[in-house]
């Protein structure tokens, strides 16, 4: 079986992954991920496979790209409040109690005096 290119740079990223997850990860998970991998894997070798090569990827792509994308979005906004010169305000916890009296008063204890 002879596997296409998105499916050669999927396992290449998988192998590299599942090293990483092996290291500090459940026996379930790996398992997990084992399966997985290996249905991408022939998804994946089946689009090649039936001419959709540029679906194959872009899906393999995709989330590298998101990511990309989700960075230079965070990154702009974040600079962005850096530079204004009207920050956003950040809300300061207030120190006094949402009540000025308690709601409830501490009977006084008297003593009688007492002479002999």
């Amino acid at each position: 079986m002879e596997f296409c290119g998105p499916t050669i740079v999927n396992l290449l990223l998988s192998l590299i992954s599942f090293v990483l997850l092996f290291s500090s990860s459940t026996w379930f998970s790996i398992f997990t991920y084992i399966i997985w991998t290996i249905i991408w894997t022939f998804l994946l070798n089946y689009l090649c496979s039936i001419n959709w090569t540029m679906l194959a990827w872009f899906l393999v792509l995709f989330p590298f790209i998101f990511l990309f994308l989700f960075a230079i979005f965070f990154f702009e906004l974040f600079i962005a409040a850096i530079f204004s010169k009207n920050p956003i305000p950040i809300p300061t916890p207030s120190i006094t109690p949402p009540y000025t009296t308690p709601p409830y008063t501490t009977p006084s204890i008297t003593t009688p005096f007492i002479t002999r």
